[in-house]
């Protein structure tokens, strides 16, 4: 995936992406190999997502990253209590569809 997350995230920032949010929404985030974005692209979500929303969690699926991406994202998690994470020990290449089975 490398910085096409990044990319995705800022972009639809940067347009004006609105989201219509109801309290209580979760945002699934799908990661794998991700140790060089996943800082800013938490960082740019939770920014945007306190800004629109007073009630609402962030929850990063490791889909068994073979870097540093769980160790970083559970030294972000200190930073963003609204951060929450499910890990799987090895890639499943399922974790597309278990976002959108999270998001029903």
């Amino acid at each position: 995936m490398g910085n096409r997350i990044k990319d995705i995230v800022h972009y639809e920032i940067r347009q004006g992406f609105t989201l219509n949010l109801q309290e209580g929404t979760s945002v699934i985030l799908p990661v794998y190999n991700e140790e060089a974005n996943i800082q800013e692209v938490i960082s740019a979500l939770v920014s945007y997502m306190r800004a629109h929303s007073e009630d609402f969690e962030i929850i990063a699926v490791d889909d068994g990253s073979r870097d540093a991406t769980l160790e970083r994202l559970g030294g972000i998690k200190e930073s963003y209590p609204e951060l929450r994470i499910i890990t799987y020990k090895e890639n499943t290449e399922k974790i597309t569809y278990a976002g959108l089975f999270w998001s029903i």
